[in-house]
């Protein structure tokens, strides 16, 4: 079978061998130098694809402007891509834009270190599937068994991305905490922050201590409710005509970007994210 196999890479990590300088070697006539009495595997390995896709939709597929591009740096990493900031992702070809394989000396080290490059690629412009790779190797499901029905018992009514509310109360909280930090005079990172959505904050009042502020987003305008302070909040989001539904209410903690490598860290349902955050005006 002279056919290249998507995953080569974990093959590569373990082995050491090139699959693909050798495929050329071999191509233009050159005998191999072993046998396969001479290939060993160490450690493990793990890869995930990086597509342009949606999950939550039926893995439809996306297509636009890589608009920010970043890749994660770390032992036992490698990162295959295809692709560069300003590209264009067009219905052309396939949704793969990128591969991040993992290696370690045991499954759960190469998993391990698989979640930090997750938590470290940046890709922006065009939507994807790693938030969806990050939710299904941080269940403890993932590191106690190995199926093909792992989805769909993981997921059994198809997984879903944190929703706009949830991401409305963190950019708040984000708020909170930098306004909070720039009161204290230790602004929390010098350089500029990654875009996380297209939030724009308007007329802030109070302190973060207990405030309310409005944020405009693309659900429009929404009123906010703050409390709490040194990273843990809690927010609420108001109904936006008196009487018209009800308050939401989200406990977030949130870890300052100079303490998780230039990330804001934030833990929200039980679930622990890393994230880009900008604030705007």
């Amino acid at each position: 079978n002279t056919r290249l196999q998507v995953e080569h890479p974990t093959t590569e990590m373990v082995t050491g061998i090139d699959l693909v300088e050798w495929q050329i070697r071999v191509a233009r006539g050159e005998a191999l130098l072993w046998s396969q009495a001479d290939v060993h595997a160490t450690g493990h390995a793990i890869e995930a694809r990086i597509n342009a896709e949606d999950p939550a939709n039926d893995y439809l597929p996306e297509t636009g402007t890589v608009t920010l591009y970043r890749e994660p740096n770390g032992e036992g990493l490698r990162i295959d891509s295809g692709v560069a900031q300003g590209s264009e992702i067009t219905p052309f070809y396939d949704s793969m834009v990128a591969k991040i394989i993992a290696h370690g000396s045991s499954r759960g080290l190469a998993a391990q270190r698989l979640l930090q490059g997750l938590n470290h690629f940046a890709i922006g412009g065009v939507k994807t599937n790693q938030e969806f790779l990050t939710s299904i190797i941080t269940r403890p499901a993932f590191h106690q068994e190995l199926t093909t029905q792992y989805l769909s018992r993981q997921f059994p009514d198809g997984w879903q991305p944190w929703g706009e509310a949830m991401h409305t109360a963190i950019a708040a909280a984000a708020y909170a905490m930098q306004q909070e930090s720039a009161r204290n005079g230790a602004p929390l990172n010098g350089s500029p922050w990654q875009a996380m959505g297209g939030w724009r904050l308007t007329q802030p009042c109070g302190t973060p201590a207990n405030s309310r502020l409005w944020l405009n987003g693309a659900g429009g305008l929404q009123e906010i409710s703050i409390q709490g302070r040194h990273g843990e909040y809690r927010v609420s989001l108001l109904p936006t005509e008196k009487g018209a539904g009800e308050t939401t209410t989200f406990p977030i903690y949130l870890y300052a970007p100079q303490q998780t490598g230039g990330q804001w860290r934030v833990e929200l349902e039980g679930t622990h994210r890393n994230l880009d955050i900008v604030i705007q005006g």
